[in-house]
């Protein structure tokens, strides 16, 4: 049992001094994942998986692309009057600054803004025809569902905090205000 707390004794001062040391200078590639939820006013929403490749320039500034997976969608078509659910995948530019707060300031609260727009693909035409089969006398009911696939363009602001894990992961929580309404985030960076 003494060998075994050893042993986390010296990993965790072995993480401790990683952290200090690597603490001074934080800029490189950096990639993270986060779940997103989107909504204004049940007209359109949005609950994507994401994922985020990017540059980080020193302990404040990043700038990157997001892509991921929108797996429940919600949208408003105005060509054809209704509401559409939707699959799609976002493709977002990004920016980050990070405000470090605290003594150690390993920390932060971060500001940003997105750009680019979600491909999304959906059904349209949920009517139904009557179709008259072969040599028979009875008629069946058939579904015509026509594939759509529309860019929904998107443009925000967002803002939360960063939680320094271990200086080369980092929790974070934020809100999302955009032109067509408001979300929440939370993810991991690396």
């Amino acid at each position: 049992m003494k060998k075994v707390l050893l042993f986390w004794v010296m990993l965790l001062l072995a993480g401790s001094m990683y952290a200090q040391s690597a603490a001074e200078d934080v800029k490189g590639f950096q990639w993270g994942v986060s779940a997103r939820a989107e909504f204004v006013n049940w007209v359109h929403s949005q609950i994507s998986a994401n994922l985020s490749l990017g540059y980080r320039f020193d302990r404040r500034n990043y700038v990157g692309v997001r892509t991921g997976y929108a797996f429940k969608g919600k949208t408003y078509v105005d060509a054809d009057p209704g509401t559409y659910y939707y699959r799609g995948i976002p493709a977002i530019a990004e920016y980050t600054h990070y405000f470090p707060v605290g003594r150690t300031k390993m920390h932060s609260i971060f500001l940003g803004a997105e750009g680019g727009c979600t491909f999304a693909h959906y059904y349209n035409g949920f009517g139904c025809t009557w179709e008259e089969t072969e040599g028979a006398t009875q008629r069946r009911q058939v579904y015509n569902t026509t594939p759509v696939t529309k860019v929904i363009p998107f443009a925000g602001v967002k803002s939360g905090l960063d939680f320094n894990i271990a200086d080369f992961t980092h929790l974070q929580f934020g809100i999302i205000v955009s032109y067509w309404g408001y979300g929440v985030i939370a993810g991991l960076t690396f």
